[in-house]
């Protein structure tokens, strides 16, 4: 939904054959393509470091989530909710 919103912007802001159109559709599939990467690192971690720990990752570092929204939302203290992803990170690092 997000990359709609995004790409009706870029197309109501810059006319056709813009350079500064083109790019900015570019950069927009380069972010779309290095977020599916993550995404697809944040599977391959599961595994190792648990569903609650990728969740936690994956709601902070790729969504943007603030810490004290997500530990209210998931129902953790915030420490908690920063430590998990922490050693989440130490243990995957570990592991590999």
């Amino acid at each position: 939904m997000e990359r709609q919103k995004t790409r009706r912007k870029i197309d109501l802001m810059r006319p056709e054959g813009d350079p500064r159109r083109e790019r900015a559709l570019y950069c927009m599939g380069r972010r779309e393509e290095v977020l599916d990467r993550a995404y697809a690192d944040m599977r391959e971690m599961a595994p190792t470091v648990g569903e609650r720990a990728v969740e936690v990752i994956t709601a902070h570092y790729l969504e943007g989530e603030d810490w004290h929204d997500l530990s209210a939302r998931i129902g953790i203290a915030y420490d908690k909710c920063k430590k998990i992803a922490y050693r989440a990170f130490r243990e995957y690092d570990a592991a590999t």
